[in-house]
């Protein structure tokens, strides 16, 4: 999660750690609605990634080995309903204000100033602080529970391909071997 630490403390609230919650996020979202400014997040009913972190706290996965999906319609209503939920409770953005992130960072609801954390990837921290006045940091995702494991794991930031059908699958083969040392 991309945070917006300014925020946080001018909305007189504590940041989101390894153990916040989603339930945690209502009475989080209480204080930022009291101030108005903005809201807490931004709707992440349609991040792959915070969707296969939830899965993963649940022991489940997005996909099977296979390419297949790995969960079933009841987990996709669950995840849906309870972000339906943080939406009538206000703790999220409208539809309105989401549909204004277009991909851009500039268009993020960080960036825009309507939400104080979104659902992000960590290596985009630099490019985050480039373009915003006020300090972010970052932080994991929500847990389903307290006691719940994380649903995160190492993922590298960028892939090292090279098509089948490349003239120089050879020397960028040897170029990857270096890098991967």
């Amino acid at each position: 999660m991309m945070v917006n630490k300014a925020a946080f403390e001018r909305a007189g609230v504590e940041l989101p750690g390894k153990m916040t919650t989603y339930d945690d996020l209502k009475a989080m979202a209480e204080k930022f609605n009291a101030k108005g400014e903005m809201k807490l997040i931004g709707d992440g009913s349609g991040s792959e990634p915070m969707l296969e972190n939830w899965l993963r706290q649940k022991g489940k996965a997005l996909y099977t080995a296979e390419g297949k999906l790995a969960f079933d319609d009841a987990d996709a209503t669950e995840w849906f309903a309870m972000w339906a939920d943080l939406r009538d409770a206000g703790v999220c953005v409208s539809a309105e204000d989401q549909a204004l992130d277009t991909g851009p960072l500039e268009t993020t609801m960080v960036t825009l100033g309507k939400a104080a954390m979104i659902p992000s990837n960590s290596n985009q921290l630099v490019a985050f602080q480039a373009i915003n006045q006020d300090e972010i940091t970052i932080t994991n995702f929500p847990r389903i529970a307290t006691d719940a494991p994380g649903g995160h794991y190492r993922k590298p930031s960028m892939f090292f391909s090279v098509a089948g059908k490349s003239n120089d699958k050879e020397r960028l083969g040897k170029i990857h071997q270096l890098l991967c040392q």
